[in-house]
């Protein structure tokens, strides 16, 4: 079965190094713990799509009027000054290097 890896960002150095084997068929030495691999990249594949279930099948508007409604107050005594400084931290971690 085929494994993903998945680069988060298009412009890494890996990325690149992927972009230009799958342009020049080389194939791409990784060097890990101290041995070598040679991996063959193809050409991307145009109009791969993964399967996703549509998420507004079961929408239904009035089931989230309630959802909001019944959240009132759910907030309530929450600093939420520091709470909106605490997600922009997180999200300015680096997802593979942030600690869980």
């Amino acid at each position: 079965m085929p494994k993903n890896i998945f680069i988060v960002e298009a412009n890494s150095q890996l990325a690149t190094l992927v972009r230009s084997a799958a342009e020049t068929g080389e194939p791409l030495y990784i060097h890990a713990a101290g041995e070598v691999f040679a991996a063959s990249i193809n050409k991307p594949m145009i109009g791969l799509q993964h399967e996703r279930e549509d998420p507004w099948k079961d929408y239904d508007p009035e089931k989230v009027r309630e959802a909001l409604r019944a959240s009132r107050g759910a907030l309530a005594g929450v600093d939420t000054d520091q709470l909106m400084k605490d997600i922009m931290a997180a999200r300015q971690q680096d997802p593979l290097t942030r600690p869980y």
